[in-house]
């Protein structure tokens, strides 16, 4: 009878074992998926940020010009000689004051967003690489409580 009973521990632990290999992989495999996951992100925050910085250089450069409409010059020491001032357009300086504004607030944002990026792919490159090493580093934390 015990070693029936004997038999049958093992066959348990047999089974255990290869529950917990299971277990185990599949743990391994959700390490790897988010490390990619986060590496992902990471990527395209950068890429994000490449483009803002293209759209706030073209905005910071950008001339905005107004037309100013044909009018009549008027002076008033000689009144009868008038001229005709013909249509053509000036540069508005306020507006390009507001551009490079907005541009230089892109720009701040957009290297925030390649700071976030490049320390999500730092955090996580390794998780794409040798997952079980980080499963066993997180698994080491959690039992050591840190």
């Amino acid at each position: 009878m015990d070693k029936e009973v004997l038999k049958r521990y093992d066959e348990l632990a047999e089974g255990f074992k290869q529950i917990s290999s299971h277990g185990w992989e599949t743990y391994v495999h959700g390490v790897w998926v988010s490390s990619l996951i986060y590496s992902i992100v990471g990527i395209i925050l950068i890429c994000f940020a490449l483009t803002l910085i293209t759209m706030s250089w073209k905005l910071f450069r950008k001339e905005v010009y107004y037309t100013v409409p044909e009018r009549e010059a008027f002076s008033y020491i000689f009144g009868e000689k008038n001229r005709i001032i013909p249509e053509h357009q000036e540069r508005d300086g306020d507006r390009e004051y507001i551009y490079r504004l907005i541009a230089v607030g892109m720009l701040v944002l957009s290297l925030i967003f390649i700071i976030v990026g490049v320390a999500f792919i730092l955090a996580n490159i390794i998780g794409i690489f040798t997952p079980d090493y980080v499963a066993i580093k997180e698994i080491i934390g959690d039992i050591g409580g840190k």
